[in-house]
């Protein structure tokens, strides 16, 4: 937990950051304006369906407004991949080898679903590019793997816990209905 202080007529505390497992977890003047902002990591998926080492944890930046560090997606945006870098996303995503057809029962880690797709989702979306994630989510799954719908559901309920849901929402909006991939 990062406290953040004022230094004034009074010293006070006016914010805590929930830097997670950020150990690089900085303040940096990215826009060079004399304003310091923060960088760090999402660890909503932390653990999910793997372990922490492999744990995705897309870049955040937060930003003083309001009277709270709120996201500056703005800051955290950037180009999306070409036609071309797509389509080779999308074959390596579907050649990776921890597909599997089924998920065993009750799985918690290694699902058969490989990290690498929700990883490139996320940081897709992360990056201001939520309609490409959905795409390589739709195009990447391996169409033997019948739990399509499951699967979009719990990723979504993982999303939906990130301490920075309320801001992602504004900007990536909802998550699309498992029904949309039946």
């Amino acid at each position: 937990m990062l406290r953040v202080f004022e230094l004034g007529k009074q010293f006070k505390e006016i914010a805590k950051i929930d830097a997670g497992h950020s150990d690089g977890a900085k303040f940096v003047d990215l826009k060079h304006d004399g304003f310091y902002e923060f960088e760090g990591n999402d660890w909503a998926f932390a653990y999910w369906r793997a372990s922490f080492m492999y744990s995705p944890a897309p870049r955040i930046v937060l930003k003083y407004r309001q009277g709270r560090f709120r996201l500056a997606y703005d800051l955290m945006q950037k180009p999306g991949p070409s036609s071309a870098e797509f389509a080779a996303l999308v074959r390596e995503v579907k050649s990776d080898e921890e597909w599997t057809d089924t998920a065993p029962p009750d799985c918690d880690m290694n699902c058969g679903v490989p990290i690498a797709l929700w990883k490139n989702m996320l940081d897709l979306m992360y990056t201001g590019h939520s309609d490409i994630a959905w795409k390589l989510f739709d195009q990447g799954w391996r169409p033997t793997r019948k739990d399509k719908p499951g699967f979009a559901k719990e990723f979504c309920k993982q999303l939906k816990g990130s301490l920075y849901w309320n801001d992602l929402r504004n900007e990536i909006g909802s998550c699309p209905s498992p029904l949309a991939y039946r």
